[in-house]
């Protein structure tokens, strides 16, 4: 394991039309001690000849099939040199200083185990998609400074977890708390993946000066029926692996609230059988998430009180409000 150096994870499926900006933004970093890591999921758009050809230095690492986001992302991670592993998605710019900033922020302390970007939307430069992610006491994540202007949320901070847009991880964390949930496929991956962090006592910085555009939902949109389907499925695993007993016992009628309200707007949206899909593909699999909860809550190293101070404590109707 190299010693200051990144390992730039980029999971690709069919985003040639993206990757030339983004590898050229990458090639004009600042800091120079890193990797480059594509790793495509049977593209059939020619994304890896596109690469090989016009981007040389870069390591293609072709899967015979599609893996999602997080086997893509394990994949790398496992083939990954560096000290550190970041995760880019293909359709994210980073700014010329992105990485220095990063590495910067992650070296603070020994306890620091993930950094999160901001992250502007691309079609919007002034406005914020993701200053790092809240998760609330009834289970679901939020995009901190949603929509936002871009010159908010300037100061550095902790916060609960990191887009895996553009997120930067220490190696031997991922070692120790295991890499992203290949079940979860995309979505919620990278907040179930910050929680394990956060239980084994690694802390998320928040790094406003690691700048990233984004187009958001380049390869798939989130709010089509598929980007729903996974949403409200995954958020029942990580809700339910991650949260220690006394805080599961606690918040689990708030939860239950939830899915109340998010039913009946998804069944305005006209969504509610994606709805009901995702909570019924859930429930099949809880045993596996059982199994899963008794090996994750086995390496938690942080008292309940610890977690829930660090649980956003919005309202849920402040939360529908929002949404809505």
């Amino acid at each position: 394991m190299a010693s200051g150096m990144v390992s730039i994870v980029i999971p690709n499926w069919n985003g040639k039309r993206y990757l030339r900006d983004c590898l050229e933004a990458i090639r004009a970093q600042t800091y120079r001690n890193f990797e480059v890591l594509l790793v495509d999921n049977a593209s059939s758009d020619s994304s890896i000849e596109f690469v090989k050809t016009s981007f040389p230095e870069i390591r293609v690492i072709a899967l015979p099939q599609n893996r999602g986001f997080s086997g893509a992302a394990n994949e790398g991670i496992k083939r990954a040199k560096g000290e550190f592993v970041a995760l880019l998605n293909n359709d994210a710019f980073p700014e010329e200083n992105w990485l220095k900033a990063m590495v910067e922020g992650i070296q603070e302390a020994p306890d620091i185990g993930v950094c999160a970007s901001k992250i502007l939307r691309m079609t919007e430069e002034s406005r914020i998609e993701t200053a790092g992610d809240d998760y609330t006491r009834f289970g679901v994540a939020c995009k901190r400074g949603w929509n936002q202007m871009g010159h908010h949320y300037g100061r550095t901070e902790f916060v609960f977890a990191a887009c895996a847009a553009a997120a930067l991880y220490r190696k031997n964390m991922l070692e120790e708390i295991g890499d992203f949930d290949e079940d979860l496929f995309f979505s919620y991956e990278d907040v179930d993946l910050s929680f394990r962090a956060q239980l084994a006592n690694y802390r998320c910085r928040y790094v406003p000066e690691a700048v990233v555009y984004h187009l958001g939902g380049g390869t798939l949109k989130g709010r089509s029926p598929m980007g729903r389907y996974y949403g409200h499925r995954n958020l029942e695993f990580v809700f339910f692996k991650n949260m220690p007993p006394s805080l599961l016992v606690k918040y689990l009628p708030l939860h239950c609230a939830y899915l109340f309200l998010a039913f009946a707007y998804q069944v305005y949206q006209g969504q509610g059988v994606v709805f009901l899909r995702a909570k019924l593909d859930a429930l099949r699999k809880i045993r596996t998430t059982y199994q899963k909860r008794i090996v994750i809550q086995s390496k938690r190293k942080v008292p309940p009180n610890y977690l829930e101070d660090i649980l956003d404590s919005r309202s849920l109707f402040q939360h529908v409000k929002e949404v809505l």
